[in-house]
């Protein structure tokens, strides 16, 4: 199992149900939140903008999933994601899809100089 966020775990590995085990492979975020936008929506939670499906529209949130830009490097499916998509795709259902979170842009602060 290579790049997936996963809430608790048994590291270095997940044993399921019938005692078999998954090793870990590259990219895996343990033991944190996904922080989908609901139990029933599932796009991450972005203060760039999430796809609102009910809405109809792009939202922002107070805070950034770590599932956003977390997917595979080598996947070239970020290229599907809506602007600005860092890049790398997204972990997830909406991940390399046209309903991919957006990722967060610094863009800082405008100093004017005369």
């Amino acid at each position: 199992m290579s790049y997936s966020l996963i809430t608790s775990t048994n590291a270095p590995y997940v044993v399921m149900e019938d005692d078999a085990a998954i090793m870990f492979g590259d990219g895996i975020l343990v033991g944190q939140d996904p922080l989908f936008a609901s139990e029933t929506d599932l796009h991450l939670q972005s203060r760039m903008g999430r796809w609102d499906p009910l809405a109809e529209i792009w939202v922002t949130d107070a805070v950034d999933s770590p599932a956003i830009d977390a997917g595979d490097p080598a996947d070239m499916g970020w290229q599907n994601e809506p602007p600005p998509n860092g890049s790398r795709i997204n972990l997830g259902a909406y991940g390399g899809t046209p309903y991919a979170s957006k990722t967060w842009i610094d863009r800082g602060s405008l100093f004017i100089i005369r």
